[in-house]
């Protein structure tokens, strides 16, 4: 099997996975959930068993009328990486980080009050392992799925950031639907608790990935690392201090001579303030669309700019009418700031 082909076995596999751990927690105790269970436990020892097999170390042969083939594929990104403190002083370093910092606020919001946010709003405490197990497995679906969907929209031309926008949305219905669920009861409740922490859990994974490729796509690879790791940084710690623990401290006051906060008054205002943190990261998300048009629509093979053209040895050439160096960008759009590159292929024929 070739590495590729294990990959996308490994990628099936994981995306079984979470849908049977989606279904077993919804699944009430009793012989179809111990089977389920098993059939999950099953499953996990199959990557293990794919990386050992000896069988997969052989190497293919090829047919007697194949032939190894390089084929450059053209990738863009900016032409001029940005250091940190250049990334900085943009504009769309800051709606970026903006969206991530809600993002992240919102998810580390849930997976830190749960058990706060049922008692306080009346649920039962049996439904905790389930919500607990929503929100993880659609956290890892959302790792998992998330940059298909986004690469989809790269392919056609369309700035990845538009996905940023369908995440930031996703956010800001699942906290709403907690606010809904404060002001219902019963099966209703339940049902509502449980729609919102799956996509809870989704919007909290998928932000993961797109941030380390949109800043690779939007400043540069050459210095990802650093800038990279201040988005990881800065916006779990505004994430997690501001959102997901001084915000519901504000609103969380038990009343006197209690140690638990009980009422819809508890999480309800939280809830509201974090889905309009949301909408405002989507508002935000559509301005970043908006200004790296240009940059994806290239990307997306729609359009390469007209000063740089693919020679014939797949490296970028710059038009022979013009022999000055491109200008530094005064700022982060338009497509001064493209450059192709290329990345071999081998393809069998």
């Amino acid at each position: 099997m070739e590495p590729r082909e294990l990959l996308w076995a490994d990628f099936v596999l994981f995306l079984c996975l979470g849908v049977l751990i989606f279904i077993v927690s919804l699944v009430p105790h009793g012989i179809a959930h111990n089977a389920l269970v098993g059939l999950l436990l099953t499953l996990t020892l199959v990557p293990i068993c794919l990386a050992c097999a000896p069988c997969l170390d052989r190497p293919v042969p090829l047919a007697a009328n194949s032939e190894a083939r390089v084929t450059p594929l053209p990738t863009l990104e900016t032409a001029f990486p940005f250091s940190l403190p250049q990334m900085l002083r943009t504009i769309d370093a800051w709606l970026l980080w903006w969206c991530g910092a809600v993002l992240f606020g919102g998810g580390l919001l849930l997976a830190t009050n749960l058990s706060q946010i049922l008692q306080s709003f009346g649920a039962s405490t049996r439904l905790l392992p389930t919500l607990v197990t929503l929100f993880s497995n659609g956290n890892f679906l959302g790792r998992l799925v998330a940059m298909l969907i986004s690469d989809t929209l790269v392919r056609r031309g369309l700035p990845r950031p538009w996905f940023v926008v369908a995440d930031c949305a996703v956010a800001a219905s699942a906290q709403l639907l907690f606010l809904l669920s404060s002001t219902l009861h019963g099966a209703a409740q339940s049902f509502v608790l449980v729609v919102s922490s799956l996509l809870g859990g989704l919007a909290f994974g998928a932000i993961w990935p797109h941030l380390v490729v949109l800043t690779s796509e939007l400043f540069g690879s050459a210095n990802l690392a650093t800038n990279y790791m201040f988005y990881d940084g800065t916006c779990a710690a505004v994430g997690i201090v501001v959102i997901g623990n001084l915000l519901p401290r504000a609103f969380y006051r038990p009343a006197a001579g209690a140690t638990d906060c009980l009422g819809a008054e508890c999480f309800a205002p939280t809830f509201a303030v974090v889905a309009a943190l949301s909408a405002s990261a989507c508002v935000c998300a559509v301005v970043l669309s908006c200004r790296s048009v240009e940059l994806y629509r290239q990307m997306g093979g729609r359009e390469l700019p007209q000063s740089k053209q693919l020679g014939s040895d797949g490296i970028g050439m710059c038009n022979a009418d013009s022999d000055a160096a491109p200008p530094a960008p005064a700022d982060n759009n338009g497509d001064s700031r493209v450059r192709v590159m290329t990345v071999s292929s081998v393809r069998l024929i």
